[in-house]
């Protein structure tokens, strides 16, 4: 069992790496704008009061600069950072299962001396500690990075967003890793997966932008995953771990089920 996590961390290391060190890069570049932008904040707020509320929203903005926090919510974490973080959790989860039916290695993984449902974790918690490494380096790692370039800010808003980003993190690929026991090729898991989310923020926005349709965001993942009220607010709705935290162990469970079943055809 110990052997097929590390495999599995192994056959992805170069995609990990790439995603790790790409996130590391792009929030040092953020935090080392930061006293650049900070100086112009208030001719920048007079330019979003331009915007409709409505629009800003829609886009994951919901207030101006006002400190570290509201830039990074508005400029990183509320709409580039999940999308960096979900073809990153698909590759992942594609890799798990449905990579060994296209190679042709499944059957010597399921002829080891170790019950299936084992096999399945094995992989399904690596992937977990790549996310966790993710948020690492993506998120925590801002908290020294504030204090290189002496920024002033409450390392409780970095917490309370990588709790965030972890839920929303855990749900995406707990669905993921359902979507690669259920298919034989990858092709599949990723355009369910990536359909799925793009259905999603697109309800998102019609939900936003439209009041006859509000309630069509509770549908959404990323309705719940709120980068602003973690970051600023240090909040996160009770909704939210009831929505990601049932999905997870839904899909989590499905998957092992299903896998445990399943006559495996190379």
């Amino acid at each position: 069992m110990v052997t097929i996590f590390w495999r599995t961390l192994w056959d992805k290391k170069y995609t990990l790496l790439a995603y790790w060190g790409g996130e590391f890069i792009m929030v040092w570049m953020y935090t080392a704008l930061f006293p650049t932008i900070d100086k112009i904040s208030s001719s920048y707020n007079q330019i979003l009061e331009t915007f409709p509320h409505s629009l800003l929203e829609a886009f994951g903005f919901e207030g101006s600069f006002t400190g570290f926090a509201s830039y990074l919510a508005a400029e990183h974490y509320g709409i580039i950072w999940p999308i960096v973080l979900i073809p990153f959790l698909a590759s992942l989860a594609g890799a798990a299962i449905t990579k060994e039916i296209e190679d042709g290695t499944i059957e010597l993984v399921l002829a080891l001396p170790v019950a299936r449902w084992k096999i399945f974790f094995a992989k399904y918690v690596a992937g977990i500690v790549a996310l966790l490494l993710f948020l690492l380096f993506s998120i925590l790692s801002t908290i020294p990075m504030a204090y290189l370039y002496h920024i002033d800010f409450a390392a409780e808003s970095f917490y309370y967003m990588a709790l965030l980003g972890g839920l929303f993190g855990w749900a995406v690929y707990s669905f993921g890793m359902l979507l690669t026991v259920l298919f034989s090729e990858r092709g599949k898991v990723y355009m369910i997966l990536g359909g799925t989310l793009v259905v999603m923020y697109f309800l998102k926005i019609v939900a936003v932008l439209s009041e006859n349709l509000v309630n069509l965001k509770y549908l959404s993942f990323f309705y719940y995953f709120n980068a602003g009220d973690a970051l600023i607010q240090h909040i996160i709705n009770a909704e939210t771990y009831w929505v990601f935290i049932g999905i997870s162990i839904v899909c989590t469970i499905s998957a092992t089920i299903w896998f445990t079943k399943r006559d495996v055809a190379v």
